[in-house]
């Protein structure tokens, strides 16, 4: 389901030098709302989450009924005005995450994300806050990633429902929090982005939106030096590869991986290996039937994953101590001549249609999300 949004960037806060990489966002007049879902359900996951949950399927479940069909662009249907304020929050929250993220990968190949405060603390980093409050100024950045080029960023995210200026209102409060990672003069974040999405009700005369700034992009300084750039950035991937793992439903993997600790020998075990060989071929995670479902509602959903065999050697890569992170990037960027090609294995594609969405992953993982509603 393709439905039409602006995406705009605050050009002011970009150095002259980065503008020009940050242009294409602007070229972006549709969102594909069943992707944008799965990137939803994906980094809004928690990345130390043991066994399946249907957490992951909550973002397709609640919120894609919630989305006006018969508008061309992305606005809530009209029975969405009467949900309790407390459910609002948490759509505006988690579409947010997924459709920026969403965005950044599909039209820039950002490469993924990780939750910053599991970054920080599996490679014992957590010294780099300024401060330790969990709320206002003292909050860390939602994500750290890395871009198209292996540059770690920290992306904080937003959403609302009222008014466009309520966005603007809540990215500039971001960049307080962004801040708090990157203005420290010892730590590794120099590149920081602060996104979000105004998503209108079905009555509202503003147009769904996605707006970034940049208030203070700072060159790289040398990384503190405790842990060495690679270790950080090898830690970004591993932490996307754990998330991605847990939502095909390859758990005892993704368990395996995530207990890994940094200076280890690592070694999957011969259930985690027989599982991923399960999944060469694409297997069905979650699919589910309602019973009497509301007119207009989901009456069949299934939620398929495959993933390639590639994922060995990638595996083998984020946990040696021999194997730099440059390679690693290398093989997951696009690079300058093929930047403008969307079907390459160094690249995150989409695909899409009214009720179905598919992503593949540069790192092996193919997901593809299939619905029937009660129209």
């Amino acid at each position: 389901m393709k439905k039409d949004i602006t995406v705009t960037i605050d050009s002011s806060s970009f150095p002259k030098s980065q503008v020009q990489y940050y242009n294409p966002l602007l070229t972006v007049n549709k969102i594909d709302v069943n992707c944008m879902l799965i990137h939803t359900a994906l980094w809004t996951r928690p990345p130390k989450l043991t066994g399946f949950h249907l957490s992951d399927f909550w973002a397709w479940l609640r919120y894609f009924p919630a989305f006006s069909k018969t508008s061309s662009d992305l606005r809530l249907r009209k029975e969405w005005k009467d949900i309790d304020p407390h459910q609002k929050t948490i759509l505006s929250d988690e579409i947010g995450v997924g459709s920026t993220t969403y965005t950044l990968i599909n039209t820039l190949s950002f490469q993924g994300f990780i939750d910053a405060i599991y970054v920080l603390e599996t490679l014992n980093l957590t010294h780099l806050l300024l401060k330790k409050s969990k709320n206002g100024k003292g909050k860390t950045p939602d994500y750290i990633g890395l871009d198209n080029f292996g540059r770690v960023i920290a992306l904080e995210c937003k959403g609302t429902q009222n008014k466009i200026k309520d966005l603007y209102k809540a990215i500039t409060k971001g960049i307080e929090q962004k801040e708090n990672l990157t203005k420290n003069p010892t730590g590794p974040i120099k590149i920081g982005l602060v996104g979000g999405i105004f998503i209108p009700q079905f009555d509202n005369p503003e147009s769904a939106l996605i707006h970034f700034r940049d208030p203070d992009w700072n060159e790289f300084n040398e990384i503190i030096s405790e842990v060495a750039p690679e270790e950080l950035a090898k830690a970004i991937i591993r932490g996307s590869v754990i998330k991605q793992l847990y939502l095909a439903g390859a758990n005892n993997s993704a368990n395996e991986l995530s207990n890994y600790i940094k200076g280890n020998d690592f070694e999957l075990s011969a259930q985690a290996t027989q599982e991923l060989k399960s999944f060469e071929r694409e297997i069905i995670v979650f699919s589910h039937n309602f019973r009497n479902p509301v007119e207009g509602g989901v009456s069949n959903i299934k939620f398929s994953a495959q993933i390639d065999n590639k994922i060995f050697p990638l595996i083998e890569g984020l946990t040696s101590n021999s194997t730099k992170a440059s390679v690693l990037i290398n093989e997951l960027s696009v690079t300058k001549k093929n930047f403008d090609r969307r079907h390459n294995d160094r690249s995150w594609i989409s695909f899409e249609n009214d009720y179905s969405g598919m992503i593949v992953s540069p790192h092996g993982f193919k997901f593809k999300l299939n619905y029937k509603m009660n129209d």
